[in-house]
């Protein structure tokens, strides 16, 4: 209820008090409190007030830190899509509002769109420093897409604006090489030369074994039906489910490849992840 209430309070007075300059020191304190509810009426009562596109631009992204802030990605995106940038604005305020398109669509997992974003900002301005600004970003865009060779070719950049020296460089030629995966051919192929071989290819011996018994106590009880005058139940029961298990055995093992495979990828992004995001909060002390 005081929420409501103290929504109700700032568009009365607003209202009433109606002033053609800006103070952002109101708004700005309800989203550092967490009361995003009424930080985004605050704002979108700002843009309602004032005709000046820069005031109106400036209170969407301010509405879109809050809508962030508050893990609503989605609403963010569109708050700063209702911003018509001009070129006449500073470069340093078109970046922010780029660079707040490309981190919420990465927070909302879209990487696609996230790298399109990103890509524009290599035409937006002249000065392609600022562009660089992003670059840590870029890195995290293109891992988690699983474009190696693009996020090696700015992990290098990167490094040289830093001035770091690690090996990080080195697990991305692995990255890109593929070294350490598994085939899913392979991995298939290998389940139907011997059931359960290509499960424990891909990194899961126990699966195979447990497969290699499954096989093999059908195969048994197939046999024993045949022995003992049953050949319906051997055909419809033993050698059907033994033709459906060693064909999904096959399957699975591919499955098994890529879930190591997506291991070593995650390993990696995660531990990255935390390195870059360690270096960039370093350069805020």
């Amino acid at each position: 209820m005081t929420k409501y209430i103290i929504i109700m309070l700032l568009l009365w007075s607003n209202t009433l008090f109606g002033s053609d300059s800006v103070s952002y020191q109101r708004t700005d304190s309800l989203a550092i409190a967490g009361d995003y509810l009424a930080a985004l009426v605050a704002y979108e009562q700002i843009i309602y007030q004032h005709d000046d596109v820069l005031i109106q631009a400036q209170s969407l992204l301010k509405k879109s830190y809050a809508q962030k802030a508050a893990h609503h990605y989605t609403d963010a995106i569109k708050s700063l899509f209702r911003i018509n940038i001009l070129p006449n604005w500073t470069d340093s305020f078109k970046y922010l509002i780029l660079y707040e398109k490309a981190l919420c669509y990465y927070l909302s997992h879209n990487y696609s769109r996230a790298k399109n974003e990103l890509s524009k900002m290599k035409y937006a301005f002249a000065d392609s420093t600022i562009a660089d600004k992003s670059i840590f970003l870029s890195i995290l865009v293109f891992n988690e897409l699983h474009e190696w060779e693009q996020a090696q070719s700015q992990y290098a950049k990167y490094m040289l604006l830093n001035n770091l020296n690690d090996s990080f460089l080195s697990k991305y030629e692995e990255l890109i090489h593929k070294n350490g995966f598994k085939k899913k051919k392979t991995a298939k192929t290998l389940s139907f030369i011997v059931p359960g071989l290509g499960q424990a290819y891909s990194g899961y011996a126990g699966r195979g074994f447990s497969s290699l018994l499954l096989h093999a106590g059908l195969a048994t009880y197939t046999y024993i039906s045949f022995v003992q005058g049953y050949p319906i139940s051997a055909f419809s029961t033993g050698i059907g489910y033994l033709i459906s298990v060693y064909v999904g055995g096959a399957k699975y093992a591919q499955t098994l490849a890529n879930k190591h495979n997506d291991a070593i990828q995650n390993e990696f992004k995660d531990t990255f992840k935390a390195y870059i995001l360690k270096i960039e909060n370093q350069k805020k002390l």
